[in-house]
């Protein structure tokens, strides 16, 4: 399963080419569009006392599309340097169960 996107940094990360490819700029010192993406996946699952449902609703739908953003840059890692290019996406539970319920497999 795919988790801790929040904690992710631009030294670690297995794919930083893959984002910078579809244009995030990923350069030293402040690496700001990283820290931005790594920001908004930490509001997918999360609440926020004070904020309308409308708008914790669209922030937690942007904070998705972050988390795969970063995953996708996974399975493109996993396709290109290990040769799995079976690799993809599953869900593996109802995300009534746990909104993290999504998987790299391959």
């Amino acid at each position: 399963a795919t988790c801790c996107h929040h904690r992710c940094d631009p030294v670690s990360y297995v794919n930083v080419e893959f984002l910078k490819r579809h244009g995030l700029s990923m350069e030293p010192p402040g690496y700001d569009d990283f820290a931005y993406l790594k920001s908004l996946a930490g509001c997918a699952v999360g609440g926020r006392s004070g904020v309308s449902t409308e708008r914790l609703r669209e922030t937690r739908r942007y904070g998705l599309m972050a988390k795969r953003l970063l995953d996708l840059g996974r399975v493109s890692w996993m396709r290109t340097e290990l040769g799995m290019q079976d690799a993809s996406f599953a869900h593996y539970v109802d995300k009534t169960v746990t909104p993290e319920n999504f998987a790299l497999v391959a």
